[in-house]
């Protein structure tokens, strides 16, 4: 777990984590309008936010100060909107 961490804070190479389909913001942009996810530097995981532009938004549609790491189609953390 701690080299899969390690990996993530790099940021250099596109990765899977944990079957996540997690992409490095490096080497693609999320589409613009569509729900995502997206893992800030320090790991920590911002649910259900969107691009517009270069702007970042978060759920609640205040727009952040940093660029993430990496991003993920929106997942339904406990499945009972599905």
């Amino acid at each position: 777990m701690t080299q899969d961490k390690n990996q993530l804070k790099d940021a250099s190479t596109p990765i899977s984590r944990m079957t996540s389909n997690w992409f490095g913001v490096k080497f693609s942009k999320p589409p613009e309008n569509t729900k995502i996810d997206w893992m800030e530097p320090d790991g920590h995981v911002v649910y259900s936010g969107w691009v517009k532009g270069k702007l970042w938004f978060l759920p609640d549609g205040m727009y952040i100060y940093y660029k993430p790491s990496f991003w993920r189609y929106a997942q339904n953390k406990d499945n009972k909107n599905q």
